[in-house]
This record gives structure tokens, sequence and C-alpha cells, in this order.
């Protein structure tokens, strides 16, 4: 098990970390970190470009709102995983699939993609 503490991470800054297998962890933190909302984590390893949920920030607006994409490049991100159904969690999800160029997969539990879906 990896314990990695993210809390004092700086947006935008990548920490590496080696893996029990010897592979190394590239995590970069695109909002939250430091922060309360804005929940967007963006993993590296292997080559595989995984993002972890796409929320806004609460306390902004705008594109204020939103996680920093211009740190990753959109269109080699694989696979976006959302957690949950929170606007912190998901609310950038709309902007994030229609407005770059992500063409990966998204995954979502069925509760939170019925309530997506309906929001939507």
């Amino acid at each position: 098990m990896i314990n990695l503490d993210l809390s004092k991470s700086q947006v935008g800054v990548t920490n590496s970390i080696q893996t029990a297998s010897g592979e190394i962890l590239d995590i970069t933190p695109l909002g939250s970190g430091c922060e309360v909302g804005r929940s967007c984590i963006y993993l590296e390893c292997k080559g595989r470009k995984i993002m972890l949920d796409c929320g806004l920030h609460p306390g902004r607006e705008g594109v204020q709102q939103l996680p920093y994409f211009d740190v990753v490049n959109p269109k080699e991100i694989e696979l976006l995983l959302v957690t949950h159904f929170h606007v912190d969690h998901c609310a950038g999800l709309p902007y994030f699939v229609e407005k770059t160029e992500f063409n990966g997969k998204i995954y979502m539990t069925h509760p939170t993609k019925s309530i997506y879906n309906f929001v939507l």
C-alpha cells in the first residue's frame, strides 16, 4: 500500500513515488492538493495516463473554478475515473469533455452516472 499525503502538495507539481513493484508513479494535483474543491488528480505510471475526478472549486467563478488542465495534455489521458457525484469531484466534466481534446474513457458508478445524466 502506498501512503502519500497530497494535502500539502501544490497544484501542478508532480510527486513521484516508487511502488512496491519498483515502478515510478507520478501524481500531479490539477486541483485539490492544498485546497478544498476542484478535486482532480493526474496519474502516470508505466506510460499510462489517468485522471481521477474532475471537479469545480465552489468558491470561484468561471474558468477559475476549473482544475488546471493546462498542466497536462488532455488528448493523452486514456481514462478518467469519477469517484462520486459531488460538485467538487465531477462538475468540471462537461467542460473537460466538450472544450478539450480528451477522447479517453470515463468510468463512474451506476448511481453517479444516473444522477449525472439527469443533471445534464
